[in-house]
């Protein structure tokens, strides 16, 4: 009966949906990672007492989660600043009740009585001292036997949460308020015995605190560079100071941006244009978020297609007008190749600018740089892009470090091969030496959600496989690449960048494109509440790498998961590249991802989509560079068919 329900319900929704429905979606999967987290935790701390007796490790928290679903505002006009504080309170609420539901599992287990065990002192003291300050907690405790003290405690917490639902006095402002209940109850159990804290859960409830506090998740903020400069160029315009910032070269704009930081502006408070008014409001709604429950509510500030100093020194100014200075990161994402090759130069500037350099201070040097996989596969095709992606984390890391910066990079890894995904594990193992210790932030990309996290079998393995990679990168000596490999990828990047661009830039391609995919229809799947193009424009700039990628998906030809790595691999040496193959980790991650791409190729199917087209020279260029591509794969891989090792 439910699987001939399933076949008769209708998959594709007749609308998309909206902000606050992809919210709720997120909750879903964030409930599969409350029950999950803590089983990976204790594992973990068992196997390590396994291998390590005696050693008594604490496990810091080295798990977090966050989430831009109500924050991405990047070419999404339905995330308003009404919007976002919803989506803040959603994932607050979420986890308050969780909080309660475990503090009510754990209420009819922990019924000792103080006939039979002692209890600590600490925790008597702590629960008199709550019965004092919150009259109305004796009467939830009133029917419990005085001797029934972690009961009466655990009474008191799930008041405490009650009351922070409600935003009631007496609520807990913050997870650490909880967290120290908890430990003067885990402190009290301990005393009497040993390991009663693991039958009863507790240190599980003790790890979901840790982990996701009363935010849940934390919440980013996405939006583009371009917004951020319409807004400060309407609101200098509107105090007097100057009327061209946009057409301004780099130099003037950081001077005036310098200016404003160190001389506050009166700015107006009304008769600003649509846009201004609301990217103001959602500043302040950040800026009353942090102060009312904390920064861990949030999570990076993402400033999409940074270009310049100046694009990230706007939104620093934008926020002090929001009412005051965030704690929030600010992150800078380089997703074109010309930016990723001038990552190192806007980092510096960036560490050089005096009121740059102060808000770093105030973040314990803690930079977070994001890379997008997506559009710089789209902007340079797949070997170009995995190269300077790889390039880029190294300088940047280099450059942090000559300032004394600490550097965690932030990966916006895409579902498909061909915006940067494949095994995580595999991924994370073909870093830069180095990259990874200082810890990093992931992407899961709303296409694999259901895969991964749907089902907590899966969800534990792929958070086990993602642990493991970490821990294997951070405890192996670093070994750099040989120079030679360097010049070789340097070289085999920049002829496959050639070739691809040859490809979008031939007479037709944009016509080719639109009517050999199925473009046109994916774009007007009700799939989420973001449009598929930033500006509504017809042109392949414009057009979002999601739709870009899933077009050649379902055409099945995959093209920007490998087109151009043939061209440039045959022009080396076979031996050369199979002992790259053999020995760095990059370059085979690379070639595997490629092989699995390629493997779930059908240029059969392509080719009848392609004749729709009637242009059969790009289809040729096409068709040529996959036999290339395939040939060079089976040489490299040293395979008679791909996927057969």
């Amino acid at each position: 009966a439910e699987l001939r329900c399933l076949w008769e319900t209708d998959l594709l929704r007749p609308r998309r949906p909206t902000v606050l429905e992809e919210v709720a979606r997120g909750l879903y999967f964030m409930r599969t990672l409350w029950e999950v987290v803590p089983v990976l935790y204790d594992d973990l701390a068992r196997a390590l007492d396994e291998a390590y007796p005696g050693q008594n490790f604490r496990l810091p928290t080295f798990l977090r989660f966050g989430s831009w679903m109500g924050g991405d505002r990047d070419g999404n006009p339905f995330v308003t600043a009404l919007v976002t504080l919803q989506s803040l309170e959603l994932l607050r609420q979420a986890a308050l009740k969780n909080h309660l539901r475990t503090c009510r599992e754990l209420f009819g287990h922990l019924t000792q009585s103080s006939v039979r065990v002692k209890f600590s002192p600490e925790l008597r003291a702590a629960l008199d001292s709550y019965l004092e300050r919150f009259p109305a907690l004796g009467e939830k405790v009133a029917h419990l036997p005085t001797e029934e003290v972690y009961r009466r405690w655990l009474v008191a917490i799930a008041w405490r949460l009650e009351q922070a639902v409600e935003k009631a006095p007496g609520a807990y402002a913050r997870a650490d308020q909880l967290e120290r209940d908890l430990a003067l109850l885990e402190s009290s159990l301990l005393g009497h015995r040993p390991g009663h804290n693991l039958e009863m859960g507790l240190r599980d409830w003790l790890i979901q605190v840790r982990v996701f506090g009363f935010h849940f998740a934390r919440l980013d903020v996405r939006q583009h560079s371009g917004v951020y400069q319409a807004m400060a160029g309407e609101i200098l315009s509107r105090c007097g100071l100057c009327d061209n910032f946009a057409e301004l070269d780099e130099p003037d704009r950081v001077a005036l941006l310098n200016a404003v930081l160190k001389t506050p502006l009166d700015v107006p408070h009304s008769g600003w244009s649509e846009a201004t008014r609301e990217g103001l409001s959602m500043f302040a709604v950040l800026n009353r978020r942090v102060e009312e429950f904390g920064p861990e509510v949030l999570g990076a500030h993402v400033i999409s297609m940074t270009h310049n100093l100046s694009d990230v020194l706007t939104v620093l100014w934008l926020q002090r007008l929001g009412g005051g200075i965030l704690a929030q990161p600010i992150v800078p994402l380089l997703e074109t190749i010309d930016d990723l090759r001038r990552g190192p130069d806007i980092l510096t500037a960036m560490f050089e600018n005096p009121h740059y350099r102060d808000y770093l201070e105030r973040q314990q040097k803690l930079q977070f740089v994001m890379i997008g996989y997506s559009d710089s596969t789209k902007d340079g095709g797949y070997l170009a892009a995995n190269w300077w992606l790889y390039k880029a984390q190294d300088t940047i890391r280099r450059t942090a470090a000559e300032h004394q910066v600490r550097m965690v990079l932030f990966h916006g890894r895409g579902g498909a091969l061909g915006r940067g995904g494949g095994p995580a594990a595999r991924s994370i193992l073909s870093l830069p030496p180095e990259v990874a210790r200082a810890g990093l932030r992931v992407t899961e990309q709303g296409e694999v959600l259901s895969e991964r996290y749907d089902d907590p079998q899966v969800a534990y393995r792929h958070l086990e496989q993602l642990t493991w990679a970490m821990v294997k990168v951070r405890s192996e000596p670093s070994t750099p690449p040989e120079p030679e490999w360097l010049e070789v990828a340097e070289r085999m990047a920049s002829n496959s960048l050639q070739v691809y661009r040859e490809l979008l830039e031939q007479p037709g391609f944009v016509d080719f494109f639109s009517t050999a995919t199925p473009v046109g229809g994916i774009e007007k799947l009700q799939l989420g509440s973001r449009p598929s193009r930033r500006k509504g424009q017809k042109t392949l700039a414009d057009l979002r790498a999601i739709p870009w990628v899933f077009a050649w998906t379902q055409s099945r030809v995959i093209l920007p998961a490998w087109f151009g790595l043939g061209s440039a691999f045959v022009k080396e040496s076979t031996d050369l590249l199979r002992d790259l193959y053999d020995n760095w980790r990059f370059f085979r991650a690379t070639v595997n991802n490629a092989v699995l791409a390629m493997a779930k190729a059908d240029m059969d199917i392509g080719r009848h989509y392609a004749q729709r087209a009637g242009l059969p020279a790009i289809w040729e260029r096409i068709e040529k560079e996959y036999e290339r591509s395939h040939q060079a794969l089976l040489e490299v891989t040293r395979c008679q068919e791909l996927l057969d090792d």
